[in-house]
């Protein structure tokens, strides 16, 4: 999945923890007032933005199980796959291997002659 750029709570959260502050502030005139609230309006921006967050998020599995279940669907409509064809190698390259085999087959023909002992038939005969 492919991860979007959202805008983050933090400007929200500022802008109401301020306009809060300011309005308790007003009503109890003092700090105290203007923190509690600040807070309650940082938290309401955190509580709108989960809020949005959320139906975003439960739109997405929406998606998911209708892509999901559309594929689960599929391999019930699809044909069976034909049977690709054996791919044979370029005929240069069976010959070079013949050509291998030969000169194996020759060097162990060779190596055979030289461990036999020489005799001929005429040497057995005394």
């Amino acid at each position: 999945m492919q991860t979007e750029k959202r805008a983050s709570s933090q400007g929200a959260t500022w802008g109401l923890g301020v306009l809060f502050g300011v309005v308790g502030a007003s009503i109890q005139q003092s700090v105290g007032g203007f923190v509690i609230g600040a807070v309650v309006g940082a938290l309401c921006a955190q509580i709108l933005f989960l809020r949005t967050r959320t139906e975003s998020l439960e739109k997405q599995i929406r998606e998911l199980t209708q892509r999901l279940a559309g594929l689960k669907a599929a391999p019930e409509e699809r044909a069976a796959p034909t049977p690709r064809p054996r791919l044979q190698p370029p005929r240069h390259l069976h010959r070079r291997r013949n050509q291998r085999w030969r000169r194996a087959r020759r060097l162990r023909k060779r190596q055979l002659r030289d461990l036999l002992p020489r005799y001929s038939i005429s040497h057995c005969r005394r």
